[in-house]
Formats: structure tokens, sequence, C-alpha cells
């Protein structure tokens, strides 16, 4: 309630110098950009014959196996990755044995679904097939590899990310090919094995494969964004809210460090290593990077048709009501992460003994890169804002930016029209991929990379992903299995 009246009260002390007529008339100029158009080729003869539970179930087995990427790679155990390999073979027998899987680099795979007509680009559809380390697992209320069936939701890690997907694409295909099913221009599937810690030896190779043979795709969809359960996704609307990722935040990771001489912690110098670096990083978060709406500009163009008033006129004048939109979305870290490039300190560490000062302080600091920066414009601010030579800056992993996907093309309507079919009443607009995913290995494959994943997110759950309590509702498992044949 606050936060909207720092909008409401910032919007109108603003508005007593410009005319009423042309905030009135932008407002009324402001209509939906929604379509209520649904797919031609309907598919839904072919909905999965399975019931939900028995796709629940076959989701359960394939969370049961660890197929968890460490950060330290020596800790990764590589078995379990031919295990859900053995599991996906019996699973879907029709896929493996009409679209010639590939095996890439020991651990991924990619299928292909020749279509009726050659002269067509192809599309692809990716996920990743491996999890995050599930930590404390005794604080999560089923065990995180049970894979167990309960309160209505399959539980475990990789129900959400990104197992569910994997699952649900052969699940779709199986159906499909039973029913002697081809497409109309041939489809890719292509599953990594190491997206988790940055898809080296995954996607990096299967992105070297396409590129060998020069396969071009007609647009790709990764993982993404998803579907908001309403009321309360986004101010001043009521709906469910379904979000496709047309654009994904950079990625930068610095490692701040310093040395010094040390000593014993009865004589120390006004500053040790440890406050030094902690000054540094105390300037980093006090001074956040300038909020832009170019990443989110179009999502507000969308949604902010269908706010209501007086929400609706602020969006339709953002020209006007900039300022008071930056602080109210400042103030919400969801929100926030789409304005601007964001700034976290994840780790830091120094000193090895309570009466010995501290010869050397380290600290990892992890930028989200916002579409209106780069690389280097980040790291050049960092150092003038830190302003300490003896602080030494390395990069330790970087991603520029992706470049903005149309929003217009085939294949985002392919996708909208898609979600309208089985999702009805729900709001649909482009937005921004705030983390990471493989996208960026097949950035020169289609200028159109799209990233959503048709899951059912109420007010909480993504915590849930990377987090503890990993689930899917059975009811949207079916759904998401239904969604992928239809698409």
């Amino acid at each position: 309630m606050e936060n909207k009246k720092i909008i409401i009260g910032g919007a109108m002390a603003a508005a007593t110098i410009i005319p009423l007529s042309i905030i009135t008339l932008k407002t009324l100029l402001f209509s939906s950009k929604q379509q209520d158009k649904i797919l031609d080729d309907d598919r839904s003869h072919v909905f999965s014959s399975k019931s939900p539970l028995e796709l629940a179930s076959r989701l359960s087995e394939a969370v049961k196996i660890p197929t968890v990427s460490h950060e330290n790679e020596t800790q990764t155990d590589h078995k379990h990755m031919l295990q859900f390999h053995a599991l996906l073979r019996e699973y879907f027998p029709l896929c493996h044995a009409r679209l010639a899987p590939i095996t890439i680099n020991g651990g991924s795979l990619i299928f292909q679904w020749e279509g009726q007509d050659k002269t067509k680009l192809p599309v692809m559809m990716y996920a990743h097939m491996d999890v995050v380390p599930a930590d404390n697992p005794d604080s999560w209320s089923h065990s995180p590899f049970s894979g167990d069936i309960a309160d209505g939701f399959i539980w475990g890690r990789g129900t959400m990310d990104d197992k569910q997907q994997v699952m649900s694409i052969l699940e779709a295909a199986e159906e499909l090919l039973a029913n002697n099913h081809q497409p109309k221009r041939t489809i890719y599937f292509a599953f990594g094995h190491d997206e988790e810690i940055g898809g080296h030896h995954g996607a990096n190779f299967i992105s070297q494969w396409f590129t060998e043979r020069g396969i071009k795709f007609e647009y790709t969809m990764d993982e993404g964004l998803v579907i908001l359960k309403g009321p309360g996704a986004f101010p001043a609307i009521d709906k469910d809210i379904a979000l496709i990722g047309i654009a994904e935040k950079g990625e930068l990771t610095l490692e701040l460090s310093l040395k010094t001489e040390g000593g014993h912690a009865s004589m120390p110098p006004k500053t040790t290593a440890i406050g030094q670096l902690a000054k540094a990083i105390t300037k980093l978060e006090e001074n956040q990077h300038k909020p832009s709406f170019l990443g989110c500009g179009l999502m507000l163009d969308y949604l902010g048709r269908d706010c209501k008033f007086p929400v609706k006129s602020i969006m339709a004048n953002l020209w006007l009501f900039g300022r008071p939109i930056f602080t109210f979305f400042s103030n919400v870290p969801t929100l926030n992460s789409m304005i601007r490039t964001t700034t976290a300190v994840t780790m830091i560490d120094g000193g090895v003994k309570s009466n010995v000062l501290p010869k050397s302080a380290r600290a990892i600091v992890n930028h989200r890169i916002a579409p209106h920066d780069t690389v280097d414009s980040v790291i050049a601010r960092d150092r003038s804002i830190i302003n300490d030579p003896s602080i030494e800056i390395k990069i330790k992993s970087k991603q520029e930016p992706s470049k903005v996907s149309d929003p217009t093309a085939p294949g985002y309507k392919v996708i909208h029209h898609t979600i309208l079919s089985l999702f009805p009443n729900t709001l649909v607009s482009p937005g921004l991929m705030v983390a990471k995913t493989d996208s960026p290995w097949f950035y020169h494959l289609s200028k159109n990379v799209y990233r959503f994943n048709p899951l059912i997110c109420y007010k909480g759950d993504t915590s849930r992903i990377h987090g503890i309590d990993e689930r899917i509702s059975v009811d949207n498992y079916h759904k998401h299995e239904n969604w992928t044949t239809l698409f």
C-alpha cells in the first residue's frame, strides 16, 4: 500500500504542471494489445492418453535420479546422467526409434524430428537434464530426491528446473508419434547436461554440432519465464500473467582482493585488509546502477494497457511518471531486477585466526547486466566507485546481455497463441529473463531466442527454484505436457 502511495503521490505532483488533456488522451489511446486468437492447428485430440497421476509418477521417477552438477566438477557423479538417459530410453521408445537421438560430449542429447516442409527453417526446443545440489535436505518437507507425490504435488529437485521441461517435451512427442503426427517444419529437441554450471560441456558442444552443420533456426525456445498467478502478480491487475522472455540479462562475476603485511592483532593499522575490502563493498551496495525502461519497456507497454485506473494512466504516460515508477520498482526486488544492472556480494573470506591480522581478503561480486549496460561499462563503473588502486579486480565469468527478440515474429505468436489455447483469460506479455540460462550458446543460430516455461507460480513459488521444497502440482504438470503437445 505504501509503495502504491509513492507512485500515485509522485505522479499527481508531476501532473499539476502538464495539461490534463494530454494525459487523458494518451490514456484513452492506450488500448489492450492482448490477442484472443488460439491455435489454428488443433491437436487437443492427441493430448496425453495418460492420466495426470500416471504422468506425475513418471516425472517422479526422473526426479529420483540425482543428476546434480557441482561447481567443483570432480564431485559430479556422471553415472547418474547415464541412468537418466536409460530412463528416457525406457519411457520414450518411439522417440528413440524414430527421432535418431545423438549423444553429445558424453552427456547431452539431440533429437531430430523431420518436418513436412524442408524449405522452412527448423525450430529448437531446449531444456537441461541436470539440477543444482539440494542443500539442507532436512529442511525440506519431502526429501529432495524422493519424487514424493503428496498433497497434489510432485516434490523434489528438478520438478521446476528443469526435468519437467525435458519430460514434458518427450511425453508430448511420444504421444504425437503414436498418432503418426509429423510437424510442418523440422523440430530439434536439445537437452544439456551441465546448464547449472554454465553449459560449457553441454550446450556449448550442442551449439558447435549445429554450427558445424550450418543449421540455423527460425526460433529457439528455452526454459525461462512463467505464468504468475493473479491477483497481485502485477500492480492493478487481477488476472494471471504469462511472461515470454524475449531478452536475457548479462552476467559478470568479479573477484575483489587485496594483500597487506598482516601482523599481530594487538598492533593493528587504522584499517585491516578486511575493513578496507568492506569499505569497497559498501560503496558498491550504496551506489546502485541507474534504472532504465529499456529492458522492461515492452512488458510495461503490454501489461500497463490492462491495468486498472489510475495505474493505467500512469503506465500510458511513462514520459511523465517515470520517476515514481522507478521508485516503486526499486523497492520490490523482483521488479528492481528488471530496471537496472544489479549488484550482489555473494562470497567473502579473509583471516585465519582471531588474534592475527589478515594478510589478504577476498570477495565475490555478481552483477546481472541490464540491456542498456555492457560488461566493460559495469567494470569501469565499479573501478570508479571503489576508487582504491590497492584492490585488484579480476573477471571470474562474463556474458553480455542478449539482443531483444521480436515479439511480433511468428515464433512469438505461436507461443502466445498456445498459452491462450490452454490458459484462457491469461494476459500474455514479453518479459526480461533476469536469471542465466543456456540460451547465450545459441544466439548465433537464431535471431529470435525465446524463454518460456508453462509453470503456474503463486506468490513465493519462484523462490523454490534452486531453493527448498521445489515442487510442481500434478495438475500443472498435466497442463504442462498438454501445452507442449499443442506447441
